[in-house]
């Protein structure tokens, strides 16, 4: 029997794939907030935050050096097209519009003194290739065709809206970008949705996904895998996508899956067309927690648990499919890495003490030592989190109850704290 069981979990490692991150704090070198992250490849990334912040960094976050912007105002976005050229968009409401630009990974910042009377800031912005970009106001989108110098609003159905509400953008080639958001139907009633831009700033940015989505919602993200398949979701902690039919009203856009956060879903990414993840958060004792969520199939599935992270983080950025960030309040940067079961052995290294072990519906976790904001999760042979707890503090016992749901077999339970000095799997046994 004994040899039979070694066989079958045997099999089971070597089909285990975790979708799930483990994350570490990094030291950004800053305690403003950060608005926006960005890394395009596992290395070279870069983040912006108030009081004119910058930070970048070449070697994966392990450490983060400030770059000069010139400006005290509020960066709210950036984007980069490769490790060398970048831009930098933000301002205050009270009318001090930035757009900043760089060709050298930030060494140097030049200020493209952009004027657009109208706007007090840029929140957003994304760009196709080195000229042809696209960048969100408050109430308008704009076209840039000679990389981010000058700027033409776009033109706007009205015929659906009075008043635009843009707070998301895509751009999935130099003629064609999707912005979303919410639109007032009349003086009292808004309505989420997604607006299409098929040529350039000249072509009118249309409206669809009327009724598509719940009526109460505010889409905060979005996200395309290519020009076909795109992903929204906003305020209810709902996702929704579209594959794309073609015609000036593509869609339908359909509710995908929903985090059942109550909170609203801050970024989405995709570093492959199959692999992406969205986060967003909870409330526990008080404290903000950030959720993560993943998907292997394009949306077909979502993680039934998600990560969980302390603290107020508000933004993702995902380079490939093993390694992500977040960034937000007080200079927060966090790095997830996919988890690797391959070579979980039953005898960990650990000093961890788990008991039962074989178990039936629960397990007592002994330490010698206590650990700060702790992420225990149990997992499933294929990488499914099926229970996740947050912990405040991990003591000397902590009793992990309610596993009796599990089905016999064999599980994996994760203890990673954030601060990197605890990060420990061990296999357990459910009878």
């Amino acid at each position: 029997m004994k040899t039979l069981f070694t066989l079958i979990f045997s099999l089971m490692i070597m089909s285990a794939g975790a979708q799930n991150f483990s994350w570490t704090a990094q030291a950004s070198g800053t305690t403003e907030w950060l608005n926006d992250v960005q890394f395009v490849d596992n290395m070279h990334g870069w983040a912006v935050g108030n009081n004119g912040t910058i930070v970048a960094t070449v070697d994966g976050g392990d450490n983060w050096t400030a770059q000069t912007s010139g400006y005290t105002e509020q960066l709210r976005g950036l984007f980069f097209l490769d490790q060398d050229t970048g831009w930098v968009v933000g301002g205050f409401s009270s009318g001090s519009l930035v757009v900043l630009k760089t060709t050298d990974g930030g060494a140097n910042w030049t200020d493209l003194e952009t004027v657009i009377p109208e706007e007090a800031f840029l929140k957003e912005i994304q760009f196709a290739d080195a000229d042809h970009g696209y960048a969100l106001a408050l109430s308008n989108i704009y076209y840039s065709a000679d990389g981010g110098v000058s700027w033409e609003k776009g033109t706007l159905n009205s015929s659906f809206y009075s008043t635009l509400t843009a707070r998301g953008l895509y751009v999935t080639s130099d003629t064609s970008a999707f912005a979303c958001g919410t639109y007032r139907t009349s003086a009292t009633q808004t309505r989420p949705g997604v607006f299409q831009n098929f040529t350039n700033s000249l072509g009118e940015w249309v409206h669809h996904g009327a009724g598509d989505f719940d009526t109460d919602d505010e889409l905060n993200a979005i996200y395309f895998t290519d020009a076909q398949k795109g992903f929204t979701g906003g305020r209810n902690g709902k996702i929704y996508t579209m594959e794309e039919s073609g015609g000036i009203f593509p869609g339908p856009w359909e509710n995908n899956f929903d985090s059942g956060s109550g909170s609203s879903i801050q970024s989405i990414d995709f570093p492959t067309n199959e692999n992406g993840m969205f986060n967003t958060s909870t409330e526990v004792d008080g404290q903000t927690i950030a959720l993560v969520y993943h998907t292997e199939d394009a949306g077909v599935t979502w993680s039934s648990e998600p990560d969980s992270i302390p603290g107020m983080l508000s933004t993702l950025s995902a380079p490939d499919s093993e390694n992500a960030w977040l960034a937000g309040s007080a200079g927060q940067i966090f790095k997830g890495e996919q988890k690797d079961y391959t070579s979980v052995s039953d005898h960990a290294s650990f000093e961890f003490l788990i008991s039962p072990n074989p178990f039936i519906s629960s397990i007592r976790i002994e330490s010698p030592d206590s650990y700060q904001g702790v992420q225990l999760s149990v997992f499933s042979y294929t990488g499914q989190v099926m229970k996740s707890v947050y912990l405040q503090e991990l003591q000397e016992s902590y009793e992990l109850e309610g596993l009796d749901f599990l089905k016999t077999g064999v599980y994996f339970i994760n203890l990673n704290s954030v601060d990197g000095k605890l990060n420990s799997t061990r296999k357990i046994v459910k009878f």
